[in-house]
């Protein structure tokens, strides 16, 4: 029903592929407008946005979206909550 954060929908919306997903989770977060959304429990949304997706193919700014989420930045980020962990400070 849903991929939490959805790195499989990034990575393809990252290389130009058209991407639909669902609401359940948290690719909205990450992506925004930049992808096509259905209801998973409605067959004739899925089909709809599939159809839209083929149709249309992907959206203008969804490979600059998705590129600003790798796997650098995530450890970068991790690393310091680390950090800020062992030094007393959060970040």
């Amino acid at each position: 029903w849903y991929d939490l954060p959805g790195l499989a929908t990034l990575e393809a919306a990252r290389h130009g592929t058209a991407v639909v997903a669902t609401r359940w989770g948290t690719i909205e977060d990450y992506l925004g407008d930049a992808c096509r959304y259905c209801d998973p429990g409605d067959p004739a949304s899925i089909h709809q946005a599939v159809l839209d997706a083929i149709a249309n193919g992907p959206r203008p700014n969804a490979a600059a979206r998705a590129a600003r989420w790798t796997w650098e930045r995530h450890a970068r980020e991790v690393l310091a909550v680390y950090e800020g962990v062992l030094s007393g400070t959060v970040p």
